[in-house]
């Protein structure tokens, strides 16, 4: 390994973890839990590109399309749907709300403790496995990189993300994820290019695939069930729909209006992407044959070792180990938050010490918080249980059906109560889980594919949930106030507070 490529992952880990300290200081609570709130939406947007280049982009779903073909695309088709439509759809209305995470919003929507303090663990374990997804891609690369042991692997790649978080909190995610974004967008451009390039082009890949591989580009891999696709497609669009670690961006945006912004600025960014990794997978396919297992997920990997420059061998590298970053940060933040903030700061905290907790004590548990999710995943991370996709596939299917009915009922339907809430966040994670580990279906209705037939039984139980009892004052104030048409008044308002 040429000199170069050391020096530019050495400088890159240098600067995020001296952005990290660089935004400690003088740092306010609101800087800490929010960025601020005070952000245009290029920096917005930048986070939320970020977290969708994540490491099962880079590793994983490439090494599954290399070795199952289109169907397994279904998950990113979904993904793109779903990562867009998150954005706009809920973005501008959590930003309208004010607060600083989703477990806020629902706590109030429903006037209540009890589906604050669910969706709040509902985050925090839903992560945690996803986190560790990223640590092992981080660990493979240093692993190629440094030939280290994977274990030492783990505990770096964890380590430097802890470090500039706990130091800077969502302020720090936000301004890393600016300059991560750099070197993964043009990393990613540049080696996909490189493979394409090496296989004649897209049209002459294509041809040769559908000569030697006619069943690549099926979307039933030549099984005869294209359903299969069909339920990857929905779990990741009703997953991404309900991504609370990436619409919580939001939060940290100045106004409504630069999440309408950032809406425009991340969609070309996101539909680029989801060609891009589906031509790298295909080019893996075709120029570098044989892969078997997890060696499959490596595609990009050799890729960027073997057919590139040293300089672009760095920058490819550093770009992995930045999607692997901003994707952990980001979802260690929101998860700590979850805990430190809603579930400690507005439950715990204040039954047991009396009275309402200061945001300053609440920025403490959120530390505490952080740490000890960070012992969990790199604890996870270690024993490397599994295919990436697998972690990543599982929690989209547990938090999307429970979040997305949740968030739909509360921002659209005025009849919803705290009970529906519940019974949705309980239905939606518990059928989840099971539908999507059990490989469930219904033979007589194969259209009926798991996500969709959870969504609908957890939106049953939610309707029914929401017709015991009725929405409290609290609750209804919160629904009229999430109703105002005019943006004009709602940032009015934000300025005003």
């Amino acid at each position: 390994m040429s000199l170069i490529v050391y020096v530019i992952i050495a400088l890159y880990l240098i600067a995020a973890l001296y952005i990290g300290h660089l935004t400690s200081k003088n740092s306010t609570a609101v800087d800490y839990m929010a960025a601020g709130q005070n952000n245009p939406y290029w920096v917005v947007g930048a986070g939320y590109i970020a977290e969708f280049l994540s490491v099962s982009s880079f590793l994983g779903i490439v090494g599954i399309i290399y070795a199952q073909g289109f169907m397994p695309n279904g998950a990113y088709v979904g993904s793109v749907i779903g990562y867009i439509g998150c954005l706009a759809i809920f973005g501008p209305l959590l930003r309208r709300y004010g607060e600083f995470t989703i477990p806020d919003y629902l706590g109030a929507r429903f006037d209540s403790n009890l589906v604050r303090g669910f969706s709040a663990l509902l985050i925090f374990v839903g992560y945690l496995l996803y986190i560790s997804v990223q640590l092992i891609g981080v660990a493979l690369l240093l692993q190629l990189v440094f030939d280290m042991p994977y274990w030492v692997g783990v505990l770096i790649s964890g380590g430097i993300v802890v470090i500039y978080t706990f130091l800077g909190g969502m302020k720090a995610t936000a301004y890393v994820d600016v300059f991560q974004l750099f070197f993964a967008w043009i990393s990613a451009a540049i080696i996909i290019c490189v493979a394409v390039f090496r296989g004649g082009g897209m049209i002459n890949i294509v041809d040769q695939i559908e000569k030697y591989y006619p069943t690549f580009l099926t979307n039933d891999a030549g099984l005869g069930n294209h359903w299969t696709v069909w339920s990857l497609i929905f779990i990741w669009i009703f997953g991404t729909l309900a991504r609370a670690d990436t619409v919580s961006r939001v939060f940290l945006a100045k106004s409504e209006r630069e999440v309408y912004k950032a809406v425009i600025f991340v969609t070309p960014f996101i539909w680029a992407a989801s060609l891009m990794f589906f031509f790298l997978g295909m080019a893996g396919k075709l120029l570098i044959p044989g892969l078997e297992g997890t060696d499959a997920e490596s595609i990009y990997l050799i890729v960027a070792q073997e057919w590139v420059p040293p300089v672009i061998t760095g920058i490819a590298f550093a770009g992995l180990l930045a999607t692997a970053q901003s994707t952990a940060s980001g979802q260690l933040m929101v998860s700590s938050l979850a805990i430190g903030r809603d579930i400690y700061g507005k439950i715990i905290g204040p039954i047991i010490k009396k009275r309402a907790i200061t945001e300053s004590e609440m920025v403490k548990a959120t530390k505490f918080a952080l740490i000890v999710m960070s012992v969990i995943t790199v604890g996870i991370a270690v024993l490397k249980l599994s295919w990436i996709t697998t972690f990543t596939n599982l929690s989209a299917a547990t938090t999307g059906p429970a979040f997305l009915v949740t968030w739909l009922g509360g921002f659209f339907w005025k009849r919803s109560t705290k009970t529906g809430a519940v019974l949705a966040l309980i239905v939606g994670a518990v059928l989840g889980s099971y539908t999507f580990l059990s490989g469930f279906s219904i033979p007589s209705m194969p259209w009926l594919v798991a996500p969709v037939f959870t969504i609908i039984v957890t939106a049953i139980a939610f309707v029914i949930g929401s017709y015991i009892g009725k929405p409290s004052e609290k609750s209804l104030a919160v629904f009229n106030e999430l109703k105002e048409k005019t943006l004009g008044k709602s940032e009015n308002k934000n300025i005003a507070s």
